[in-house]
């Protein structure tokens, strides 16, 4: 797509958080669409049923995610990659039989029969079917794991659910702290596999010294084949329950059979946890799955991933005639950039500018200070409504007013602190008790006004 703006050659494809939407003061990302308790077999009078989390996204690729528990609890209602909707994937979070009601293979073959439906099912819903990630935790990632390297292991195929003519294989596995290797774990932590009311006893309806042909066939290690999907994961150097050696021992096969599978060690971290989820492990998820699902390159650090508007949910309509208003009405526009769900998806310059041209770029410190502030948001250390006294309460009068008490976080990056004039900042003081010393007339929030000071607190 080709906008030609005024004096200039302005190219798209571009990228994506919708600025039409921004303005008229709607989110940027739509919150995805839930499909709850959707059946995808029956066995023996038990319902096996998914979620679906559906983005606003065109044909999103589908990852599917499986609980932990210990395979005897849990639920698919606890889905911590939901989030992966607002960045365009389609999310299925599957229940399966746990150990107290049938024993292994079952929970593998309940989970292979729910990636045939889905597939089976994929036009119905609006997702791609040819290419699926999976994942889980715990016990879930012990089936991801399983998963990705069975695809040709007919004991574990199973018939749940039909759809017999679609395939179960994966094309990608994240897995967090699970078993790999049960052999392995009775040797090295029996109490969980030779007792008598274990978890791993439970799943195998026996102790594994006694059932090792059983335990090797549940075990994602032992079945490792030259064309298994790349495979990332995650363990807390700290985990007692499902020791860090079984994310190693995968890794070593992996590594023999030169397969990729990257390995994050969490540093202090137990057996789960919030930090698995948050922050550098997000951006790891979504870079492993934009390479291995959409097929972008992995990211060098120096570049984001391309994509196009529609592709992203975003109208290449509404991104035209926003370049086409700003073009009308900013004077001197170097360059545009829109970015939705971590891809570009429409970039532009106005001659005489150009992407290979470096030119003078002025108040980054906002630009700095908003990311800084999102990414605090993001690993939980921070929140935008958090009132600002919070912050400085050691600078504020001795008797706020009630605007100033109510001025927010979320107020000082959007400039409407309710300041007129702007309030002036000087060399020989304390900056954030100057600032907090300003009259507020208006309830923050209510009306912008281009504010410098803000940025700085």
């Amino acid at each position: 797509m080709l906008v030609e703006a005024r004096h200039s050659r302005f190219g798209l494809p571009l990228l994506a958080l919708s600025l039409v939407s921004l303005a008229a003061g709607r989110p940027a990302v739509a919150a995805p669409r839930v499909e709850k308790d959707l059946e995808f077999a029956q066995v023996d009078g038990q319902s096996l049923k998914l979620d679906l989390y559906l983005p606003e996204a065109e044909q999103p690729h589908l990852v599917v995610w499986i609980h932990g528990g210990g395979w005897r609890s849990g639920s698919k209602a606890n889905c911590p990659l939901s989030w992966l909707a607002e960045h365009g994937y389609a999310v299925a979070s599957i229940s399966y039989r746990l150990s107290g009601v049938a024993k292994f293979p079952a929970q593998i073959h309940d989970c292979k029969g729910a990636v045939r439906w889905l597939r089976a099912n994929a036009a119905k819903f609006g997702y791609r079917s040819d290419a699926i990630a999976v994942a889980g935790s715990s016990a879930g990632g012990h089936l991801a794991a399983l998963m990705g390297t069975s695809a040709d292991v007919k004991e574990l195929e199973g018939d749940i659910g039909g759809h017999l003519d679609q395939s179960s294989r994966v094309a990608a596995v994240i897995d967090f702290y699970g078993a790999t290797d049960f052999e392995l774990r009775s040797q090295t932590q029996a109490h969980k596999t030779e007792i008598e009311g274990a978890v791993v006893y439970e799943l195998l309806g026996g102790p594994v010294t006694k059932n090792l042909a059983l335990a090797r066939l549940a075990s994602a290690a032992t079945h490792v084949t030259a064309d298994d999907p790349p495979f990332l994961a995650f363990h807390g150097d700290k985990d007692n329950k499902v020791l860090l050696n079984q994310s190693q021992r995968i890794e070593q096969v992996y590594r023999d059979a030169k397969l990729p599978l990257d390995l994050h060690v969490l540093a202090g971290s137990g057996h789960g946890g919030s930090e698995f989820y948050i922050g550098e492990r997000r951006e790891l998820m979504r870079a492993f799955l934009d390479q291995h699902l959409r097929g972008q390159p992995a990211n060098s650090g120096t570049s984001l991933p391309r994509s196009t508007p529609e592709a992203q949910g975003v109208s290449s309509a509404h991104v035209r005639a926003f370049v086409e208003a700003a073009d009308r009405e900013i004077d001197t526009m170097h360059s545009f950039m829109l970015v939705r769900h971590g891809n570009v998806v429409a970039e532009g310059w106005w001659s005489p500018e150009a992407a290979e041209r470096p030119h003078i770029l002025w108040s980054l410190s906002k630009s700095f200070t908003s990311t800084a502030v999102g990414l605090a948001v993001a690993e939980g250390k921070l929140d935008i409504d958090d009132p600002v006294l919070k912050f400085f309460a050691a600078d504020a009068p001795d008797e706020p007013a009630e605007n100033l008490r109510s001025m927010r976080v979320r107020d000082l990056l959007t400039m409407s602190t309710g300041h007129e004039p702007i309030p002036r900042l000087t060399d020989d003081g304390v900056w954030t008790r100057q600032f907090l010393a300003q009259p507020v007339p208006h309830r923050p929030g209510s009306k912008f006004l281009y504010n410098t000071p803000a940025t700085y607190m």
